[in-house]
């Protein structure tokens, strides 16, 4: 039995937060405890956040190997692979390791999202949302599914901490109503993929954490998560998560979940995210932010999103921004490039070349108007009546040759 003591690290620091509040947890903490240690995995103390975590007894690591506590990527200081795994090696694994199991492959849902608490589908878990927040018909059959997934909230770290994008394919397992013994075996499945691939389990922690949280109008909704890092990097969570319901008892729902970027950069080594990310090319210039601006507006506007001041269209037309300047040439192929890579995992409505069309209309309307506003700041009119003249007054103005360029096109089409 796993002493109360012993699990007072996952506890979140709140004062109003006891181990009794988390009593609907209580079994699923034991259950993994017991599995874990029984497979030579030993529960220890951060020394730099305090915080608890699970190693391999056999191989210390010394912390729990968040980023903030590592200081690194230190994978990144192991030997790259001679032959990069291929994603089709990955997905190939990952179907293998779950349809022997009896999991079935679920297709995944739509990123506008419109029956959760989210503008967007941010992780696998949501594809049970009409389930949880309208309470419909539950199977509760295991399920593995490869999601697109959007979080904006890393728009500030792309470009400044290497591994984080807005858009990412999210491959799961998911189980509604799994109890807390189905829970452990998926994640000894999940373990057993991870090794199989060639990523060391003495190389990775297990950070749990406990946590109440509100879904939208839905609160009182407690979850155990057990964090996979591996040697700095996140590149997944283990959720145990029990959901009130109105019209019937509380319902649970097992959900693990990784970045499938994010294994592929962990096994391949690369120097940095976006090589795996790709085009190769444009990530060898660094040019992070602009590539994930063109994944995740393909994976939007694909999706059937248009640019608009609406929810929706006004995260796609600001993350637009990133290209829709006049010193950028807007790139189709990139837009193409992309949309191959998520028409791998989803259907989307919208064709690659319908989806640059709105992307370049968009780019150009931004355009358009910073030619309207340096006009203006320049005191020159779109009707100037002597091009000659207007050309001398644009090379004084100072402004680059692409900026001219778009300005004469701007006037060459009134």
């Amino acid at each position: 039995m796993l002493e109360r003591e012993n699990i007072q690290g996952v506890i979140p620091r709140d004062p109003e937060n006891n181990i009794e509040s988390f009593h609907g947890l209580y079994e699923i903490m034991e259950r993994s405890h017991e599995r874990l240690t029984t497979n030579e995995w030993e529960f220890c103390t951060c020394p730099s956040c305090q915080q608890s975590f699970y190693q391999k007894a056999k191989t210390p690591v010394g912390s729990c190997n968040s980023i903030e506590c590592a200081g690194r990527y230190e994978f990144l200081q192991q030997p790259r692979r001679r032959l990069n795994v291929s994603v089709e090696d990955i997905t190939e694994a990952i179907n293998s390791t779950f349809a022997e199991s009896g999991f079935h492959t679920l297709q995944p849902v739509n990123i506008k999202n419109s029956n959760g608490s989210t503008i967007f589908i941010g992780n696998a878990g949501q594809i049970f949302d009409r389930q949880i927040f309208r309470e419909e018909s539950i199977n509760p059959n295991p399920s593995l599914i490869y999601q697109p997934a959007i979080r904006l909230q890393s728009q500030d770290k792309v470009g400044t901490t290497d591994g984080f994008a807005t858009s990412f394919v999210n491959v799961a397992t998911e189980q509604l109503e799994a109890n807390e013994a189905q829970h452990v075996e998926i994640l000894d499945k999940w373990m057993d993929f991870l090794s199989g691939i060639g990523l060391y389990l003495g190389d990775f922690t297990l950070k749990p954490k406990l946590e109440k949280t509100t879904w939208g109008a839905k609160d009182g909704i407690e979850t155990y998560t057990l964090k996979f890092n591996y040697k700095g990097l996140e590149i997944g969570v283990s959720n145990y998560t029990t959901i009130p319901q109105k019209t019937r008892p509380e319902i649970s729902q097992s959900d693990t979940a990784f970045g499938l970027e994010r294994i592929l950069w962990a096994i391949n080594k690369n120097s940095r995210y976006y090589e795996v990310v790709g085009p190769l090319t444009n990530a060898l210039r660094n040019e992070d932010v602009l590539m994930d601006a063109y994944r995740t507006t393909t994976l939007m506007a694909a999706s059937g999103v248009h640019p608009g001041t609406d929810e929706q269209g006004s995260k796609l037309r600001n993350i637009a921004h990133k290209y829709g300047t006049l010193d950028h040439d807007f790139k189709p192929d990139i837009v193409k490039y992309y949309y191959k890579w998520w028409s791998g995992f989803t259907q989307l409505p919208l064709e690659a070349n319908h989806t640059a069309q709105i992307l370049r209309a968009e780019a150009d309307r931004m355009c358009n108007t910073q030619v309207k506003r340096i006009l203006h700041d320049r005191g020159l009119s779109r009707s100037h009546s002597d091009k000659k003249t207007l050309s001398t007054d644009l090379f004084a103005s100072g402004l680059s040759s692409n900026q001219i360029d778009a300005l004469r096109e701007e006037l060459s089409n009134e």
